[in-house]
């Protein structure tokens, strides 16, 4: 079966960055918005509000709109990684390199200091596998593994930008319905 992998990469890069623009409008919109309370008394105030929370809902919907592609694109990225062996004791090591802990920091989120799970990442750097202390690859959603659509090595900005950020945003998966950027930028 042939697989496009560079059509739904680019997809997720332009759905991505629409979705970064549409945030950012809504982000204006919403301070305009807030400020516009603090109009000078004037006539055409209450219209004046009225037309920045039109533009507001405008610039939301637009956002909801963009985030939904790209966070389906995103949980989606997955179904490209390399099929990998149930157990860390199957898994061809010619093939993978495992990385530092400090390499797989965003796949420990279920563990603790004494049982860390151990990532691998595939020789041309863009399919990974995680497995926990007991050798058993990691599923759940808060672990597991992600597609990279750039290298980390070759390409680090881009890999941060469209590897690493998402998941900022959304974790891996629609199970866990916070964003973990939420801790660090108020919106």
């Amino acid at each position: 079966m042939y697989v496009d992998l560079m059509g739904t990469e680019k997809k997720f890069i332009k759905a991505y960055d629409d979705y970064l623009l549409a945030k950012d409008r809504l982000y204006n919109a919403k301070m305009i918005y807030n400020t516009s309370y603090n109009a000078p008394l004037i006539f055409w105030k209450k219209e004046y509000i009225a037309k920045k929370r039109a533009t507001y809902n405008l610039a939301l919907a637009d956002f909801d709109k963009k985030e939904k592609v790209a966070k389906m694109l995103h949980y989606s990225r997955n179904k490209f990684n390399m099929e990998t062996p149930d157990t860390l004791s199957q898994l061809d090591m010619d093939e993978w390199n495992e990385l530092s802990v400090w390499k797989s920091l965003f796949h420990q989120e279920t563990t603790n200091v004494v049982k860390m799970n151990s990532k691998f990442i595939s020789n041309d750097w863009k399919s990974e596998v995680v497995y926990d202390n007991d050798g058993n690859k990691v599923t759940n959603e808060l672990d597991i593994w992600t597609y990279n659509f750039f290298d980390p090595i070759e390409e680090p900005w881009k890999h941060y930008d469209y590897d690493v950020r998402p998941y900022f945003e959304w974790w891996n998966g629609p199970k866990y319905k916070t964003s973990k950027i939420d801790k660090y930028i108020p919106f």
